[in-house]
């Protein structure tokens, strides 16, 4: 296993972490043994970093991972997150350090290394996603989440802080140039390269315009996420003949053009 630091937080990192989420549903779905098994095999290959969220499962991956935790003792880094619907933007303060306090109690953990903030960011209300969004303000703004992340800092329950990359563009490109976080999730597979690389025009999918040299320059590290692209990169041979993958970003990959799963 290769490590790399991420970003300015000088947390040394597998290159492949293990996601806990909802598309392969293990520590969401899976039995307590199969679950021990394949994080004890994932620790072999020299896997450390670990993300998971409350929205997968609604808590249950917290829970299990918690479980798996607690009796493999790892020394593993741990990312967890938080998500912001329009009721709590009456006290964001008080949605995060909950939303936290519970995460911790799921985790058995006295703090996590990083805490992201799991809505996707717009520029005004009713931007270009297509779920529930948080705007730009009510990231950056005074009282706003950045200085809710920051007050759970300086309380020592999170190490880091970090927001996942998916929303309006030119949103997400502001909240990396006000450098207030440390980590971003970058949406980025073969089926949508555009965070790493310039796409050729005519290009359909969702343009992120080269987030993750954007992020780089800042020095913030980069996890990558979907790269499966959500279980469509990862089925049958003709469900990757998609035709949205363009020979360039083939030869891309082949060359060791793309980034890694961790930066």
């Amino acid at each position: 296993m290769k490590y790399r630091t991420l970003g300015r937080t000088g947390l040394e990192v597998s290159e492949i972490g293990f996601g806990c989420g909802n598309v392969g549903g293990l520590m969401v779905r899976g039995s307590h043994q199969e679950q021990i098994e394949a994080v004890s095999r994932a620790l072999e290959l020299g896997i450390n970093y670990f993300d998971t969220a409350p929205l997968y499962g609604n808590g249950q991956s917290e829970t299990n991972l918690g479980k798996v935790l607690a009796e493999l003792k790892p020394d593993v880094k741990v990312a967890t997150k938080f998500s912001i619907n329009s009721e709590d933007l009456k006290d964001i303060r008080g949605t995060v350090e909950s939303s936290l306090e519970t995460s911790l109690n799921r985790l058995g953990l006295d703090s996590v290394d990083v805490l992201q903030l799991h809505t996707p960011v717009s520029l005004e209300r009713g931007g270009n996603s297509r779920r529930w969004s948080v705007t730009v303000s009510e990231v950056l703004g005074n009282d706003g989440i950045a200085d809710a992340l920051d007050a759970v800092r300086s309380q020592g329950l999170a190490r880091f802080t970090g927001f996942t990359g998916l929303g309006d563009t030119e949103a997400l490109h502001r909240v990396i140039d006000s450098g207030r976080f440390d980590v971003v999730q970058s949406y980025y597979n073969l089926l949508n390269p555009s965070a790493g690389i310039a796409v050729p025009p005519g290009f359909t999918g969702h343009n992120f315009h080269q987030l993750i040299d954007r992020a780089k320059d800042r020095n913030m590290g980069v996890v990558v996420i979907r790269v499966m692209a959500g279980g469509a990169l990862g089925g049958e041979v003709a469900r990757t003949g998609h035709a949205a993958v363009h020979p360039r970003r083939s030869r891309a990959r082949a060359s060791g053009g793309f980034p890694s799963r961790v930066s």
